[in-house]
């Protein structure tokens, strides 16, 4: 098989490999490729996107900066470049490439770049820079709800809390189920006079609902927290209880012996000496019944 042969096949190889989101494959035969081709600068950019899905960061960052040494004047390089240094806390760095980025005549990529440095600005509590990044990137796409959203949080840290609520608003207004913005709405709404209480409660519990139907465990927990703190109805977590899934190893115990399944649900009490009593004097299935009834109920609850 000649060079030309074996690049094609490489190049195959590795489209199916990252189709199947088998990454690591996919890295094997980039790398294959480029002592092959070493100034194919689509190899370097194809493989930091395998390195993304699998979380090596670092090497991502390394694949960036081989695809600009090749593509000097390519925005996308920046930009990617600067979201792994963001991810790995190189903030500085990531505003850097973000700046060298937007300097190139190639506004397909402005709103997404500023997007980034207002957000990096963010973590380094420039609130000031990161408000002129996020007007920005509202001013390219003003109908898209991530600028207002981001903005939204800017104008919340700097104490602008009307402001912050007519972004949030204006993101409800589009997705009126995006629960987040509805919880940064409350946070808000809580901090003005207290004649804005029952709004924030009213945002706390919208935001408990809909992070629960979404499955957010996390934001529907401290939706639910500042529900009571506001007032709101705390029935809600009554009426839509998040159910956890059954662990079956719980199950598996309950079948094969009862008492244990029933000692790891709900420890040495009462129903572990009434689980006892009923596998071993009532012939073994009554307790498993009441084993795997307790494990259910409870993991359930």
């Amino acid at each position: 098989m000649n060079d030309s042969d074996r690049i094609e096949q490489l190049r195959r190889s590795a489209n199916l490999n990252t189709q199947n989101h088998n990454y690591q494959a996919a890295i094997e035969d980039y790398t294959r490729l480029l002592e092959l081709t070493p100034t194919d600068a689509q190899i370097y950019w194809c493989r930091k996107g395998a390195w993304h899905s699998l979380g090596n960061y670092q090497e991502g960052i390394k694949d960036c900066t081989q695809f600009l040494k090749l593509r000097p004047n390519a925005a996308e390089g920046y930009l990617a470049r600067a979201a792994f240094l963001e991810i790995t806390g190189n903030l500085q760095e990531a505003i850097d490439d973000c700046t060298q980025a937007l300097s190139i005549d190639n506004s397909r990529f402005n709103y997404d770049v500023y997007i980034l440095r207002g957000g990096t600005y963010f973590r380094l509590k420039n609130y000031q820079a990161a408000l002129q990044d996020f007007n920005q990137s509202i001013s390219l796409e003003p109908e898209n709800i991530s600028g207002y959203q981001k903005r939204g949080y800017c104008y919340d840290k700097m104490k602008d809390y009307h402001k912050a609520i007519k972004d949030f608003t204006q993101v409800i207004s589009r997705e009126p189920t995006y629960y987040k913005a509805y919880y940064g709405r409350a946070g808000a709404y809580f901090m003005l006079p207290n004649d804005y209480k029952s709004a924030a409660a009213s945002d706390y519990e919208s935001a408990a609902r809909l992070s629960q139907a979404q499955g957010d465990t996390e934001t529907y927990q401290s939706a639910m927290k500042w529900v009571g703190i506001t007032g709101g109805n705390s029935s809600i977590s009554d009426n839509n209880q998040i159910q956890r899934p059954v662990q079956m190893s719980h199950v598996v115990a309950a079948i094969f012996f009862p008492p244990l399944a029933v000692y790891l649900t709900v420890g040495l009490g009462t129903q572990f000496w009434i689980n006892l009593v009923l596998t071993f004097f009532f012939t073994w299935i009554p307790g498993v019944i009441h084993a795997v009834w307790l494990v259910y109920n409870h993991d359930r609850s």
